[in-house]
């Protein structure tokens, strides 16, 4: 039977600000109708030709966005501090050489291996991103013909392999690469894929089943700014446009002190250090993390690749006794494959291999369960300055506010997303009690807590006047008529009565997806319960998940006022919430 043509596309269905552009719903399409251009900050986005469209559905189905992948692997994977012996490989890689070992393992057997790579024409890539200098605030994509400086390629013997070494701190173009890795893999050939959580999630979803020569490895990522603003930050730094650009240099600095170093067509060449770096700088204190990154889905166990790997920070303090000089990697076992994988490197090949505590592994990577990225506190002022002026008063200025220079309040558009065991009340244990109970966190009361209040923290404060959505899925058993959520100021003790439950009488231990839109009367860091309704025997509150973000329809916009905001919460909100947190309003 012919099935119906009249399926949302991905374009409407995905949620301001949440695409990753993994090209997974670009490759599936079977009418090439979708294809990548690039946003008003240059991150790659789809675009959808209507006339060649037919509304089949599948690109909306292989959204890791819409339909977050099932986790199947391992909840506590083994972590190992990895080394390799060669240390010219050492020399090359950003830490600890864990990715060399294994990607020329796999040529070693005659696969394949991707991952992101400077592109032969870099540099006249660069200088036509660069030119592109302000992006049009009005345009919502660019209809100039992409040209990216990174992206992801497929190697097949050692010396190209050297492309795929160190770290790339700028989104990587995907391209056609998952189809070119599920072409190898139905020819039987190996194909080891490293990627970002979300590019290892995209590729499981386009390929909708597991091959057994396939080899998944994410990073311990951070995020992944635009190519537009490394192209800025290039041309607006060097005077002659650079012909090779590491990162991560060992020569120029050690490991953990390492420092930049840029290669020119005469042969010059110049270490840069970070202190002197605005683009490092603003990596590494995230005034550059878009949405998509800071709300990201992919990155806690368990994880999507069979292996993990990124660096081993704070190995060297965890264990004095290992030789750090030249970095050591983090590895983390994370399905039976990955294992099998990890034990098939040969010996010689490797200098340290040894099993340490997963708490070592620390917020690298924000890879534990209820972590989550957190961007700086000037973001807000990046974002609403690149458009405007050059990248790097943009970066400057918002290096200030990280710094504290400016006093200015800064809020982001979330506030507080916490789900499972990352959801962590603040109580008095004499009042209250919180355990984990299949993925829920459970919130006990009783009569005796009448007067007592249980608090979570928001990650941001609310900013007084403007609108904010909150959302919370639970299960709720009281005898009480009703359940109110706060939002309190813990150190004025003022407080926001902002959504009531009636929980009926017939009905009190149901389910509930609440959610409700309100404007913030003043500047509130907590939401709050009050035990007094929370009555009856074995009451409790059974969270899976709470979200509180600032209602505007532009995941950037940072210069929004209060009578700027709709009325009512648009449609396309209300239908990214109920698919986000499976909810029936």
């Amino acid at each position: 039977m012919k099935e119906k043509r009249n399926k949302q596309t991905v374009i409407e269905g995905v949620a301001p600000g949440m695409c990753t552009g993994c090209s997974a719903c670009i490759n599936i399409c079977p009418r090439k109708a979708l294809s990548f251009t690039a946003d008003r900050f240059g991150y790659f986005v789809p675009a959808i030709d209507q006339d060649k469209c037919d509304h089949c559905g599948l690109c909306h189905r292989v959204c890791p966005a819409i339909n977050l992948p099932r986790r199947q692997h391992s909840r506590a994977p083994a972590l190992f501090a990895f080394a390799a012996k060669d240390t010219d490989l050492l020399r090359k890689s950003a830490s600890g050489g864990a990715f060399g070992v294994m990607a020329e393992h796999v040529l070693a057997q005659g696969g394949c291996v991707a991952g992101c790579a400077w592109k032969k024409d870099w540099s006249s890539s660069l200088k036509a991103a660069a030119e592109e200098k302000e992006p049009k605030a009005s345009a919502a994509v660019s209809e100039a013909p992409l040209k990216p400086v990174a992206a992801h390629v497929i190697v097949d013997n050692k010396e190209d392999l050297a492309l795929l070494h160190k770290s790339k701190y700028l989104q990587s173009y995907m391209g056609t690469v998952f189809s070119e890795i599920a072409a190898l893999l139905r020819k039987g050939r190996k194909v080891l894929f490293s990627g970002c959580p979300c590019q290892v999630a995209g590729l499981r979803s386009f390929l909708r089943k597991d091959y057994d020569g396939l080899i998944c490895i994410d990073l311990l990522c951070a995020y992944t700014p635009s190519q537009e603003f490394f192209a800025r930050y290039v041309k607006e730094t060097f005077p002659e446009l650079p012909a090779s650009y590491e990162f991560r240099n060992k020569t120029a600095g050690k490991w953990q002190t390492y420092a930049v170093k840029v290669g020119f067509a005469s042969g010059r060449t110049i270490a840069v250090p970070n202190s002197a770096n605005t683009y490092q700088l603003a990596f590494n204190r995230r005034v550059m993390m878009p949405p998509h990154c800071i709300q990201c889905r992919y990155h806690t166990l368990p994880r999507y690749g069979d292996l993990t790997i990124g660096d081993f920070w704070g190995i060297n303090k965890r264990d004095p006794r290992l030789d750090c000089k030249q970095g050591i990697s983090a590895v983390l076992v994370n399905s039976r494959k990955g294992k099998i994988f990890l034990e098939s490197l040969p010996a010689d090949h490797i200098r340290l291999l040894e099993a340490k505590p997963l708490v070592w592994l620390g917020g690298n990577g924000a890879a534990f369960k209820g972590m989550q990225h957190s961007s700086s506190p000037g973001t807000q002022v990046f974002y609403s300055l690149i458009s405007k002026t050059s990248f790097q008063e943009a970066a400057e200025t918002a290096l200030a506010v990280y710094s504290g220079k400016d006093v200015t309040p800064l809020q982001g558009r979330r506030c507080l997303h916490v789900t499972g065991t990352g959801i962590s009340f603040k109580f008095q244990p004499k009042f209250w009690e919180q355990h984990f109970i299949r993925g829920a966190a459970f919130l006990f009361s009783g009569d005796a807590a009448a007067g007592a209040r249980a608090c979570i923290a928001l990650e941001q404060a609310t900013v007084s006047g403007r609108e904010y959505v909150l959302c919370v899925k639970c299960r709720i058993a009281t005898d009480s008529e009703q359940v109110d959520f706060y939002l309190t100021d813990r150190k004025n003790k003022r407080e926001q009565l902002v959504l009531t439950h009636p929980v009926a009488a017939e009905d009190r231990s149901g389910a509930a997806g609440l959610c409700v839109k309100f404007r913030a009367e003043n500047a509130y860091d907590s939401l709050m319960l009050k035990g007094s309704q929370l009555t009856g025997n074995l009451a409790y509150i059974a969270f899976e998940e709470i979200t509180l973000i600032e209602y505007r329809d532009d995941p950037y916009e940072t210069n929004a006022t209060p009578e700027q905001s709709s009325e009512k919460i648009s449609g396309r909100i209300k239908d990214f919430l109920a698919k986000r947190l499976h909810w029936q309003r």
